[in-house]
């Protein structure tokens, strides 16, 4: 596919829903990866600015967890409260069935996922996000339709940009 073309392709998909991970959440925070830091930050910024970005509830769980268990020194509770009620609850849109968990367990044997990012990738493919920002991933790949950008890698800023 040629430059130009490929470039079009890109610009037309960040039109759709983009699905945040934790890690964008969590280098918001980051003393030590200013680089993280910064593109998360971006990342953020666009929440506010457009309608796409959204995570689920599972997102809200594991930044709460690593800021009390593993940030340092750990977040303090009051400060996790504010960032989940201004940030993370404005866009957190998907609540699973009983269903959902089911079909997670398929789509994980489908594509050779862990568990926990078989949940991930399932809420945006229910979400009909168009891809999933987050390092977790093979960047690159597709599931379906949804395709996983890694936020964080260099030759992605590019594409990074067009939406943010």
């Amino acid at each position: 596919m040629s430059r130009l073309r490929e470039e079009f392709h890109v610009k037309k998909q960040m039109k759709g829903k983009v699905f945040s991970d934790t890690n964008v959440f969590i280098y918001f925070f980051s003393s030590i990866y200013l680089d993280k830091k910064e593109i998360s930050s971006k990342i953020i910024k666009a929440s506010f600015k457009f309608d796409r970005i959204c995570v689920r509830y599972q997102v809200i769980q594991e930044f709460s967890n690593v800021m009390l268990t593993k940030a340092q020194p750990p977040m303090k509770k009051q400060d996790i409260s504010s960032f989940i009620d201004i940030i993370l609850d404005p866009i957190c849109s998907f609540y699973p069935s009983i269903d959902f968990y089911k079909n997670a367990l398929k789509l994980r044997e489908k594509n050779k996922l862990s568990y926990y990012d078989s949940l991930v990738a399932l809420a945006a493919l229910e979400l009909e996000c168009d891809c999933l920002l987050s390092e977790d991933f093979n960047d690159g790949t597709k599931i379906n339709k949804l395709k996983i950008i890694n936020p964080f890698k260099i030759s992605n800023q590019k594409v990074l940009n067009l939406f943010l």
